[in-house]
Parts: structure tokens; C-alpha cells; sequence
């Protein structure tokens, strides 16, 4: 333990805080705000009624508008039966309709459950099974689901829904907010697709959100659309308010409860980051709302700081760049993938960048030298401004350190936010690490006010444990922190790997599957880097005796086989593998464990069976397996299909 008499320059990071020196002195006394997100959204949007909220389809919604629609959802909640406490389970992409019912439901004291949106799997019976492991687990009592993503996960259990508990169901059409020529499109868009009708279930259902709201408007009784006649809900602040999910170390979705303490606090520590932001500025909200970051750091933060969210409800892993040219935003908030494909856009080639004012990355590192690409792009197409990141977890509302500035250095995280607290401890003892030859080095610990209460129904799903007398957040991560308190990630440390469009990967999750199909002697998932998306994939070397000689079509119909087998488990599609090797034996290290580095230069250099999916953030419509000989030869190269 440490020394009571320790004083400050104790050399310990968590005690000294040396990047205190970056921010003012006010933010020494800033106190986690005592009030509902709802509460804390209207104090923060109050005179700014005419700025735009939303831009969806190119219609813009008011901030004033925004609060009538809000108000506007809580009514329909309340009439469809939810009160404080229910659990409300979101099926939802980036549009007007998913902020109005989350706020509309922490104004009754409601907890917004929001789970990836996208069928996992092409097979409605399997996406039928993982809901109902979901249901099991988090217990909802309502259901909000977008009419596509009913289609294909909810309908197939429809009649069973009352059993787990299920009350009611809002499904919500991406067409209702859009502007009539958008609405129209779209409709014949859901034609051609052939979109299915809903069937009566034994669970009331409204069958539109427009139509209900339309109803509820209609009744009012005077000029303020959100005429209540019930009263107001008893919100403590420290009740949880949203669950969001991470992949965590099971590889199954992991609930992460977050407070409206915990929402509030990520935001005001915002206003105090010397983040380049300002009401008005258009944002692209590309990050879901089931990710911590997307539906606090862009959703609730941006509101709060008047923002227009431009809402991109669906989008492929390389539309970024065109995502850009088309809206102009001057925020952009997303995984090292997407900024890793401007310096390559024709979309971009030509264009002036000086709209860009936080170009902000997270859920990834990024290698220094490709930073330097990116930003060198960047100015050479008039942007003033440097690639900003972070450092954070789902646990801590997805972000924890910001970089910018003078603490902006290439490769780092920054440092933490003002009102969060990183200790380094070691890995081992989890005793707290200090400063040596000017730099720290060990596993990150959080404490901060934005950080998960860390129980749902009794349950613990945080690794939070009390160390020298506070709680602090065990993240798994190794880092280092300078004199100056900036971060610098390491690695994890366990093998979890960065999927392209940040989704987190557990490879012992996916190599126990395929090894339990039999024929298989051992198998190794490890990250590999393609041209197309500039980022991780994932890759199975696999040792399969009466396959490593055989020729490449049959092991394309064996990968084949293996993908039907995957499809049918509980497998997400984001966990497929999109390259799968052949060894006749694994590389051994000198401890005579697997040599994973090996491995992982060996598939560089062998041939492989690869899957192209044609997949975006909705999910994958499509995939075609075929050979590809002579991958590059040295590690760290992209790979060019």
C-alpha cells in the first residue's frame, strides 16, 4: 500500500493529476450534475430554439421542435403504459425518432435498452433465438423497433413476446421524418425490397409512430403540443437511464447500465475539454446508439452543445469520404478506419477542407506514421486542424481521454478528461504503478463520475474494484503516461483485436466455435489488415489434416460449410472470419506456446480462401467465397483485392 505521508510530486500519476495544468482552474471545482438528462438538455438548449437539432434527408428539425417532439414521445410512451422503472428495448438506427423516444422515455423515468439494430445472421430463426436470450437477460417490457429490423428479428417471435414479459411494440418507419419526396423513394425503395406487412400478434402493437403521434398531437389540449395530465416522474439522477452494449470478453453483447449522473458528467467534462466546438456546428452521427460513445459522446453531448446532428441511419464501412464531400460537417467522430480512406478519395481529391474543425477518432489506436498521413491530407486540402482521439470504454460513456493541442502527440491518447482520474497499476498485483525514468507504465484504471454504477439486476458486469480507497474502473488496457499526464495505449492484455469499424473481436469466443465442428485439430483468429477497408479483418489459420493438401475449390466448399455451420451459432456475422489459412502445423514460441506474431506474418505470406461480404452498418445483405493466391509478403502490408 502506499505511504500516508505521501505528498504532492509523489510521483504517483492518480495522485499527482500532472495534466491538471492543461485545463483552467474552474474545472477544480466542478460537481457531477443533480438533474435528469432531460432536465440538463433543456438548461443547455434554452435559448436556442431556432437552431438547427437534426438534418435528416435534408429536412432540418428545430432545437424547438426537437423539445415538442420529445415531449411528444413521452405521451405516447406513458399511453402505451411505460412508467418509471420499465425497460424499453430499442431496435433503432441513427434517426429523428430514436433521440426523441430516448429522451421522451428518461422523462418517465424509463430506461432506454438500445442493442444492435442489424440481424446477426441471415437466418430469421437463429436472429429469433438471440432475442430471446436478450429478453431473458435484460427484461424489457417494451419493444421500439425500426420496420425493417421488426421484419427480421422480432416478427419470428412475436407470439411469443408476452411470455418474456413483453407489454407492447412501437415500430417506427425511417420514411416518417424525411420530406415528402425522400418518403416517397424511400417507399419504393421497401417495394422493390418487399418488405413484409406486420401480422397481428397476441402483443398490442402500434403499427406506426407517425400514426400514434398523430393521434396524441390531436388531443392536446392547448398551443404547447405536450400537454400533460399525469405527473411529472421522481428521476434521482443516479438511476440508470440507458444500457448500452459492448461485445466484452464473452463475445456476447454485454449490457452496460449507465445513470443520468453518468451522462450529464461525460457532458459538462466536455465543455471544459478545450474541445474545438460550438452550438450550430454540423456533426455526422455515423456511431450507433447501442456503442457508449455513440449515444453519449455524439448523441447527448452533441445536443447539449447545440449541435446539428446530420443522421446517417446506414452506411458501408467506406462511405466516409463521400460522407464528407456531400454534407460538409465540421465534426466528424469515428474509428481509425474511416479517416484512414480520405487520403485515397477521389471524392475528396479536389476539395477544400476547411470546414473541418474536430476530426475526432476512438474505439482503435492509430499507427503515428498513418496519423501523419491523414493530417498531412487534411492540410494540404485547407484544414486548419489536426486529427483528434481518445482513450475510453463503454464502462466510462465510451471516452476518458481527449486529445488536442500541445497534448496532442502523435500516436497518444491525450490525456484525461477534467474530471477523470487514470491510475496505472500493475497488470499482476494491481498495486498502483509511479513515474520512473519520467514515464509510467501498467494497466489503466478509471475513476470518474461518468463511470457505470457497474450492476444490472444485481448482477456485476464491470471489472470496478476498490483500490487505495476509491473505486476505480479495471480496463484491461496497458498504457503508458508521460511527466506531462498524456496517455499512450499499448496493448491489451488479452488478444482482443479492433474489427475496421470498431467493433471489438474475441478470438477464443470465435476459434471455440469452429474447432466444436469437428475435423479441425486447432485454429487461431487473429486481426489482418486489407486495402478495402482500411483496417483489421478478421483471419482463421486453421489446421485441418485432409484439407491442407487439398486444392483450392475444395477449400472453398469447406469454408463454405464452415460459414453455413457458423450462421446457424451464436456467432455474430460481425465475428466471420474473411480469411481463412491453411497450416500443416501451428508455429511454436520458445515457451512451446503458439507463436501468434508467427502466425500472423505466415498469413501474409500464404495463400487463403477469402469471403467478400457486402456488408454496411445495418448488416450484411450478401458474401461470395473464392481463392486468392499471393498475398503480400511482408507484415503490416495492406492487402490489395
Amino acid at each position: 500500500m502506499l505511504d500516508e505521508k505521501l505528498h504532492f510530486l509523489t510521483g504517483y500519476p492518480f495522485i499527482d493529476k500532472p495534466w491538471m495544468k492543461y485545463y483552467d482552474e474552474v474545472v477544480q471545482c466542478l460537481e457531477p450534475p443533480a438533474s435528469s438528462i432531460v432536465d440538463y438538455l433543456y438548461s443547455c438548449i434554452d435559448e436556442y430554439g431556432d437552431y438547427t437539432a437534426v438534418t435528416y434527408f435534408g429536412k432540418k428539425i428545430s432545437y424547438k421542435a426537437l423539445k415538442e417532439n420529445i415531449e411528444l414521445a413521452e405521451i405516447v410512451l406513458h399511453e402505451i403504459g411505460v412508467e418509471q422503472g420499465d425497460r424499453v428495448l430499442f431496435l433503432m438506427p441513427n434517426i429523428p425518432e430514436t433521440a426523441y423516444l430516448f429522451y421522451g422515455c428518461a422523462a418517465l423515468g424509463g430506461v432506454s435498452d438500445f442493442i444492435d439494430p442489424r440481424p446477426e445472421t441471415f437466418n430469421s430463426t437463429t436472429n429469433a433465438k438471440r432475442l430471446k436470450t436478450i429478453l431473458e437477460v435484460e427484461k424489457p417490457q417494451y419493444i421500439i423497433a425500426l420496420d425493417q429490423c421488426y421484419s427480421a428479428i422480432v416478427e419470428p417471435l412475436e407470439d411469443e413476446l408476452s411470455g418474456f414479459g413483453v407489454k407492447a411494440i412501437i415500430k417506427v418507419s425511417a420514411a416518417d421524418s424525411m420530406n415528402p419526396l425522400m418518403r416517397f423513394l424511400y417507399w419504393i425503395k421497401c417495394a422493390r425490397e418487399g418488405e413484409k406487412k406486420t401480422s397481428a400478434g397476441i402483443v398490442e402493437k402500434i403499427e406506426s409512430y407517425r400514426y400514434a403521434t398523430l393521434l396524441t398531437d390531436s388531443e392536446c389540449k392547448s398551443s404547447h403540443r405536450a400537454f400533460r395530465n399525469y405527473p411529472n416522474a421522481s428521476v434521482n439522477p443516479d438511476d440508470i437511464v440507458a444500457i448500452v452494449h459492448t461485445s466484452g470478453t464473452s463475445g456476447s453483447p454485454k449490457p452496460i447500465p449507465l445513470s443520468h449522473r453518468n451522462l450529464n458528467s461525460y457532458v459538462l467534462q466536455t465543455l471544459h475539454a478545450n474541445m474545438n466546438i460550438a452550438p450550430g456546428d454540423r456533426v455526422l452521427h455515423l456511431l450507433p446508439y447501442f456503442a457508449a460513445f455513440g449515444l453519449v459522446g455524439v448523441v447527448h453531448a452533441g445536443f447539449c452543445h447545440v449541435n446539428n446532428l446530420i443522421e446517417i441511419p446506414e452506411f458501408a464501412p467506406d462511405a466516409m469520404p463521400m460522407l464528407i464531400a456531400n454534407h460538409k460537417p465540421q465534426i466528424v467522430i469515428g474509428v481509425p478506419a474511416w479517416f484512414l480512406a480520405l487520403p485515397k478519395s477521389q471524392h475528396l481529391a479536389n476539395m477544400d477542407l476547411s470546414f473541418l474543425k474536430m476530426i475526432t477518432y476512438g474505439g482503435d489506436s492509430m499507427a503515428a506514421k498513418d496519423e501523419a498521413t491523414v493530417n498531412a491530407f487534411l492540410a494540404s486540402h485547407g484544414c486548419l486542424n489536426l486529427l483528434t482521439k481518445g482513450h475510453g470504454l463503454s464502462e466510462v460513456c465510451g471516452c476518458a481521454t481527449y486529445a488536442i493541442a500541445e497534448y496532442n502527440k502523435p500516436g497518444s491518447c491525450g490525456i484525461p478528461l477534467p474530471m477523470t482520474i487514470y491510475m496505472l497499476v500493475d497488470p499482476e498485483t494491481k498495486e498502483p504503478v509511479a513515474f520512473h525514468d519520467g514515464k509510467a507504465v501498467g494497466e489503466v484504471a478509471v475513476a470518474s463520475p461518468s463511470m457505470t454504477p457497474g450492476f444490472l439486476d444485481g448482477i456485476d458486469v464491470a471489472n470496478i474494484r476498490e483500490i487505495n480507497g476509491e473505486k476505480y474502473l479495471l480496463t484491461g488496457d496497458l498504457a503508458s503516461m508521460d511527466e506531462d499526464g498524456i496517455v499512450t495505449f499499448l496493448q491489451r492484455t488479452d488478444r482482443t483485436f479492433t474489427r475496421f469499424d470498431g467493433y471489438k473481436v474475441v478470438p477464443s469466443v470465435i476459434e471455440q466455435a469452429l474447432e466444436s465442428f469437428g475435423g479441425m485439430e486447432e485454429c487461431v483468429i487473429s486481426p489482418h489488415c486489407r486495402d478495402k477497408s482500411f483496417g483489421n479483418s478478421i483471419a482463421a489459420t486453421l489446421i485441418v489434416p485432409e484439407i491442407f493438401s487439398a486444392n483450392p475449390d475444395q477449400k472453398i466448399a469447406f469454408v463454405e460449410g464452415l460459414l453455413e455451420k457458423l450462421a446457424e451459432s451464436d456467432i455474430s456475422s460481425r465475428q466471420l472470419p474473411t480469411r481463412f489459412f491453411f497450416l500443416e502445423k501451428m508455429p511454436i514460441a520458445k515457451s512451446g506456446k503458439r507463436d501468434y506474431k508467427a502466425i500472423v506474418e505466415s498469413n501474409y505470406r500464404n495463400d487463403c480462401v477469402l469471403v467478400e461480404m457486402d456488408e454496411t452498418n445495418l448488416g450484411v445483405s450478401g458474401f461470395k467465397v473464392f481463392w486468392i493466391a499471393s498475398a503480400p509478403a511482408s507484415k503490416g502490408e495492406a492487402v490489395h483485392e
